[in-house]
């Protein structure tokens, strides 16, 4: 089982509030659920810490520390990426952009822009992921970013998706390896659909939940949540959202 985590939003100081909770308690929270789950690995897709802190991102290399399995995590747009990257850089809990799971392959994309809230993959970023794709041909893979690549339906969310995605898609279907999902945070709300034959996960986040269809910034009282993906064979793809139930 993979497991997908999502916009933390950690602060420097693991007690202080972050738009009413405290984002420390419930990725701790989350993560000692997940623990019981025995994951084989954890994708944690962006907006880690909110402060742009050392002490931050110490705080989830602590927590990410405690699962049984690999971790591997990517930047969101409130991510301070060189310092991200230098803090979680052990074996287990590292930035690295490609981890196998059994006969399946994982791709981490950043979708950050320095001083931007939207995301964008960019020409040399674009080309990275072709060289990738065509690297692996007959794998099954999972691309995971922090962006999502298709409307959720709010629009205010919506103005801040992937802005070259018309370049990402060509890449993910005629590429030799067989695309099989694209993950991604960044929305805090659950969404899944298909999008020319690739699943397309919204995942809600380990902080605050956005509301669903919403013109406008708005929170709501969502729960924390988590994703969970069951890849097996033949490229069969199975994943849902677990909401925690005692806050």
């Amino acid at each position: 089982m993979i497991i997908q985590l999502t916009d933390t939003h950690l602060l420097a100081d693991p007690r202080q509030l972050f738009k009413g909770i405290n984002p420390y308690d419930h990725l701790a929270r989350v993560i000692e659920q997940i623990r019981g789950l025995a994951p084989q690995l954890v994708l944690v897709t962006g907006d880690l810490v909110h402060d742009d802190s050392a002490q931050g991102y110490r705080n989830l290399l602590g927590l990410l520390q405690t699962l049984p399995c690999p971790v591997r995590c990517l930047p969101g747009n409130h991510d301070a990426v060189p310092l991200m990257q230098s803090i979680l850089a052990t074996d287990q809990v590292n930035c690295q952009s490609l981890i196998e799971y059994g006969d399946w392959l994982c791709v981490l994309l950043d979708s950050s822009q320095p001083g931007q809230v939207g995301g964008r993959l960019g020409a040399e970023r674009l080309h990275d992921l072709e060289r990738v794709l065509n690297n692996h041909p007959g794998r099954d893979v999972i691309v995971a970013m922090h962006h999502p690549l298709l409307p959720c339906g709010s629009r205010w969310l919506d103005q801040q998706r992937v802005a070259d995605a018309a370049a990402v898609w060509p890449l993910l279907l005629n590429a030799p390896c067989r695309v099989r999902a694209v993950v991604s945070g960044h929305i805090h709300q659950e969404f899944a659909t298909e999008h020319l034959g690739i699943a397309v996960y919204g995942t809600p986040a380990t902080a605050v939940q956005f509301r669903v269809h919403s013109a406008d910034y708005a929170l709501d009282d969502g729960l924390p949540a988590y994703r969970w993906l069951r890849p097996g064979p033949g490229g069969r793809l199975t994943s849902g959202i677990v909401r925690l139930n005692q806050f």
